[in-house]
């Protein structure tokens, strides 16, 4: 995804190089789901399904839309990936509840889940482990990435710069084919087309289920802040007052926007 908030690119992707360049085009620099370190990649030699997603729901209701993807099938060359559904709820035009519901295949082994996001301006970005949050500024918009957690559960890494090339994971660096690319077409990579920040948001232990419950907030210098607040790792609640909105993925737990997550998985499965 790419996130706008009132004239900011909050949060984008691919670089700053052109789109077919080798790390611009790669999973690893976009706001995407990485397994045991490994992105979408396209083998025509022996596809399974398309290589493509597909939209598996959307719904308007009074202050909210709701739509989710599949990109299971964009991961073929991943051994065992059962589904990666990312859920998006924008709530009042103004916040958006993001849920990453990822699971690996009964008999495959458990797996290492990366959550990216990519900030590109040189701006300071607070990394706060505990929260777990991003915080940051572009202009006059601040923004605030919070995350359900459990903090002791997962890690954040925030890669800077030359070393959002690498993978932390596999440890291979695309830096250097992503350079010699370049000048085989009579161009350079020099440190302006670096992406500032690459921030990793990964499960410490390894995991056959998993979950990225994500609240992108953003608001101008002057306003209040919006208070932001997890009942669990399925439930968010942001605002103050009368406006406060809760948006739940758990339906043993309404809140003013109630996500079916087994409703959704069925019809994922009846439609492949």
């Amino acid at each position: 995804f790419v996130w706008h908030a009132y004239g900011q690119a909050l949060s984008a992707g691919g670089g700053y190089t052109a789109y077919p360049d080798p790390h611009a085009r790669h999973s690893l620099s976009h706001n995407v789901i990485l397994v045991n370190g490994s992105g979408q990649e396209w083998n025509p030699k022996a596809p399974k399904r398309p290589f493509c997603g597909r939209l598996l729901a959307y719904r308007e209701g009074a202050g909210f839309v709701h739509w989710a993807g599949d990109a299971t099938y964009a991961y073929q060359t991943v051994p065992g990936l059962l589904r990666w559904h990312r859920h998006v709820v924008f709530v009042d035009g103004t916040w958006f509840a993001v849920y990453d519901d990822l699971a690996m295949a009964p008999d495959a082994d458990p797996a290492r889940f990366s959550w990216l996001f990519h900030v590109a301006p040189d701006v300071p970005l607070d990394v706060d482990a505990a929260g777990p949050a991003l915080r940051y500024r572009m202009g006059d918009v601040h923004a605030l990435v919070a995350l359900a957690g459990p903090a002791d559960a997962i890690e954040v890494a925030d890669l800077q710069l030359r070393d959002g090339f690498r993978n932390p994971i596999t440890g291979h660096d695309m830096y250097e084919e992503t350079a010699a690319a370049l000048v085989r077409k009579g161009r350079t990579l020099p440190e302006s087309s670096w992406m500032r920040h690459n921030v990793w948001i990964t499960n410490r232990e390894p995991a056959r289920q998993w979950s990225f419950l994500t609240a992108l907030v953003a608001w101008r210098e002057g306003d209040t802040q919006p208070r932001v607040s997890f009942g669990g790792s399925a439930r968010v609640t942001v605002g103050a007052g009368a406006g406060e909105r809760t948006v739940s993925f758990d339906p043993r737990r309404p809140g003013d926007v109630t996500i079916d997550l087994e409703g959704v998985r069925e019809h994922a499965s009846r439609a492949r």
